[in-house]
């Protein structure tokens, strides 16, 4: 039964991305319209296992995105791309092609932490640990509010990744006491639960050495 429904949401979202192909689409389509219905499509053939369908999305989708970016008329609208991009790019097993993009994004912008925080996030899942946490101190050096939780949870996963416990639970804490500086409105109490759980495990681990 999750097959025949992963394959019927496959064809309903080929037939959604035939839209997206078109040069002269019926509904005006953005970019993040594009994008989503690629993103969509992606999931549904990897869902019914069609590897062969979801690569050949995956490559699509990175060469729309791509044109977008090239026939973009400012940087403003091009970095405006690197999300869905690095997103296309995780899809085709192109992670490496997002470093010059935001590095790009990163010289053009030195102000935003977007793309520091993104360098971050690729490095981390690259295995660059190193080159992860460089990022990782440009952005904290940026970034503001809730969204620092993020940064420093990829930084915990990047020692993590080292195998380095101590700091791993440091930087967790350091995200856990940040997140519950924040005002009411802002404090992500779901995330906060989640962090203390992840630091509870470590906690465990490290007892039983």
């Amino acid at each position: 039964m999750a097959t025949r429904r992963a394959r019927a949401a496959a064809r309903r979202c080929g037939t959604a991305a035939s839209a997206a192909r078109s040069s002269t689409p019926t509904i005006p389509l953005t970019a993040d319209d594009r994008s989503g219905i690629y993103s969509a499509l992606f999931d549904a053939r990897k869902d019914a296992k069609d590897e062969t369908g979801a690569a050949a999305v995956a490559k699509e989708w990175v060469a729309d995105l791509d044109g977008r970016a090239a026939r973009a008329k400012t940087a403003e609208q091009r970095t405006a791309l690197d999300p869905d991009r690095l997103g296309a790019y995780e899809a085709a097993g192109q992670l490496e092609k997002a470093i010059p993009m935001l590095e790009r994004s990163e010289r053009e912008f030195p102000k935003d932490y977007n793309p520091p925080a993104r360098l971050a996030l690729v490095y981390q899942k690259l295995g660059r640990w190193d080159q992860s946490l460089h990022a990782s101190d440009r952005a904290l050096g940026l970034v503001y509010g809730p969204r620092r939780i993020r940064v420093l949870v990829v930084r915990a996963d990047v020692y993590k990744g080292m195998g380095d416990a101590a700091m791993e639970r440091r930087t967790l804490e350091e995200a856990v006491s940040f997140a519950k500086s924040l005002p009411e409105g802002q404090r992500p109490e779901n995330q906060i639960a989640g962090l203390e759980k992840r630091l509870g495990s470590l906690e465990s681990a490290s007892s039983q050495h």
